[in-house]
């Protein structure tokens, strides 16, 4: 769950600070457009990977960890499937800081922060006596709730409308979708290696056609984030 976090979301947070800093610096010749494609462009680029991958690993984890592991680690399956589509949102949420401290709003950020640990920590406390299940969910619900709130805090310090922000994510979103349709069209229950290496090149060969039909965006966002 926390793979996007670590792998992309945490280092890309410190290459927007400094993208946003220098904005700052010479905030007199920079428009409100300024501040708002460094932020867009990074959110496209994390979730054309976070989306599809997590995505794979909710719906294609389960026969490599049937055939190679332990039984007792399939009950591990359930929880990983819930809570991998939380890793994704979390991976865009991650920038909430950057932004806010960019921006000047380094109290807000501080306070947001606090909400969240609190919230979080109230919710797994609660839900302890009920279950591995019963955390997996609260966390899951408490955690996409924190998330929103990140996001939204991100948009505002940005200056970002929300419309502009979901029409960014548009192309993975439905490059995510197209590739679940054609791993099911394909096998979405496969019992041998061959069915399973199938059942994820029908995954990945739909997900990049999908981004390559909708190449501009993802191409203007990786242009806009390197340097001049």
């Amino acid at each position: 769950m926390i793979l996007p976090l670590m792998a992309l979301a945490w280092p890309a947070s410190g290459v927007l600070l400094a993208t946003l800093s220098r904005l700052n610096d010479r905030a007199t010749q920079a428009s409100q457009d300024d501040f708002r494609q460094p932020v867009l462009a990074l959110s496209l680029l994390t979730a054309t990977v976070t989306f599809p991958m997590m995505t794979w690993i909710a719906i294609g984890l389960d026969f490599p960890v049937r055939a190679l592991l332990h039984p007792q680690w399939q009950q591990a399956l359930p929880l990983i499937q819930l809570l991998v589509p939380l890793g994704a949102l979390q991976a865009l949420a991650a920038y909430n800081g950057s932004v806010l401290i960019a921006r000047g709003h380094a109290r807000l950020q501080f306070h947001v922060n606090l909400v969240s640990s609190a919230v979080l920590l109230a919710g797994f406390f609660a839900s302890l006596p009920f279950g591995i299940h019963a955390f997996a969910m609260t966390y899951l619900v408490i955690g996409a709730i924190v998330a929103a709130g990140q996001i939204a805090a991100k948009l505002w310090a940005a200056g970002i409308p929300l419309r502009e922000y979901l029409a960014v994510l548009t192309v993975p979103t439905v490059a995510t979708l197209a590739g679940c349709g054609a791993a099911a069209l394909y096998d979405l229950h496969p019992v041998t290696w061959a069915r399973w290496a199938g059942m994820s090149l029908a995954f990945v060969s739909a997900v990049l056609f999908v981004s390559a039909l909708g190449r501009r965006p993802i191409a203007r966002a990786v242009r806009g984030l390197l340097p001049a």
